[in-house]
């Protein structure tokens, strides 16, 4: 990678963060207003109920074992 390459990248993240936050803002928005959730939302609601972790523990440790999984099948 040369430098306008990593320029460009390091131009992006700020972009990326702010669409990570607006889809997080929605799934928030989607819980308290009881409008219902898609199914991995669900999922995420239904691991922190049973386990008594909150919402968004629940939605990291569930991506990392997805994530791991697929990796794992990947190679």
């Amino acid at each position: 990678m040369n430098v306008n390459e990593i320029k460009s990248i390091i131009k992006k993240i700020p972009r990326l963060f702010f669409g990570f936050s607006l889809c997080a803002l929605g799934s928030l928005m989607m819980i308290y207003t009881d409008l219902g959730m898609n199914s991995w939302g669900i999922l995420h609601k239904g691991i922190s109920i049973q386990t008594g972790l909150t919402f968004g523990n629940s939605y990291k440790d569930t991506q990392i074992i997805v994530k791991e999984k697929i990796l794992l099948l990947i190679q």
